[in-house]
């Protein structure tokens, strides 16, 4: 039993050093909390600028909504795009939703498992720096976030877009602003409905509460799945004075329903 518990205190002291890696335990010497090994394997977006192992992804995408697609679209836009331009200028992830980002996310989500969060905001403040490095005239002027349900925060206990934005608004020196963009009611899974129901659940589900007049923005998304959300809140606050919206997000999922 001492000889159990003194590797398991082992193994925490490494964890809270951030020299033991969150997914295979390995000891490593990389500032983030995940080894460059495990990050290799990671779902790279083809826009990450993380990316360099075999799972680099090569794939076509919309520069605007950062749709995955198998053929090179049309003036580098998706079909939605093309036929109903978002309010928002591009969205930003470094990943797509599959494993093991899909499931770190779910734990962080679900379980409570806080340092997945973690380690996951670090890396996508790291692909941030680097895109702001490369082309400054993309940072924005502060940070909003996606507010979740009521429903959602009493059940979950917080707000883990909130957790993110806050971390990044840290790691990149940007201001974060809360209470701007407020949920009035809430809403379905968007994810289940269709097209014409997604834009219907959301009707009036936000408000914008605060000058944005001019303003540069980073909308700050957990996983980006329909649009449809970050649209609605986009387009709300550009109609508010907003001089552009961005879209951050750890990762983005093709859609079934286009």
């Amino acid at each position: 039993m001492i000889k159990e518990l003194s590797k398991l205190s082992t193994k925490w002291k490494d964890l809270v050093d951030n020299s033991a890696c969150y997914l295979c335990d390995e000891i490593h010497h990389s500032p983030f909390l995940v080894c460059p090994s495990c990050l290799d394997d990671f779902p790279h977006h083809p826009t990450s600028l993380l990316r360099s192992g075999p799972n680099a992804c090569h794939l076509e995408v919309c520069r605007q909504c950062a749709l995955p697609l198998q053929t090179a679209p049309v003036n580098r836009l998706c079909r939605e795009c093309l036929l109903q331009p978002p309010a928002f200028s591009q969205i930003q992830v470094p990943w797509l939703y599959a494993f093991p980002v899909d499931a770190m996310i779910g734990r962080f989500k679900y379980r409570h498992q806080g340092y997945f969060g973690r380690a996951l905001s670090l890396l996508l403040a790291e692909h941030l720096r680097r895109l702001l490095d490369a082309s400054s005239d993309q940072r924005p002027d502060f940070l909003l976030h996606v507010p979740v349900g009521r429903r959602k925060l009493w059940r979950r206990g917080f707000d883990q877009t909130h957790v993110i934005a806050s971390m990044l608004a840290t790691q990149l020196q940007i201001p974060f602003r809360t209470g701007v963009v407020l949920r009035q009611r809430e809403s379905s899974v968007q994810a289940r409905l269709n097209k014409q129901a997604r834009q219907n659940n959301l009707h009036g589900a936000f408000r914008i509460d605060g000058s944005v007049a001019g303003a540069r923005i980073a909308l700050v998304d957990d996983v980006v799945t329909t649009t449809s959300t970050v649209r609605e809140i986009s387009h709300q606050l550009i109609v508010a004075g907003a001089q552009e919206v961005q879209v951050w997000a750890l990762a983005r999922t093709p859609k079934a329903d286009a």
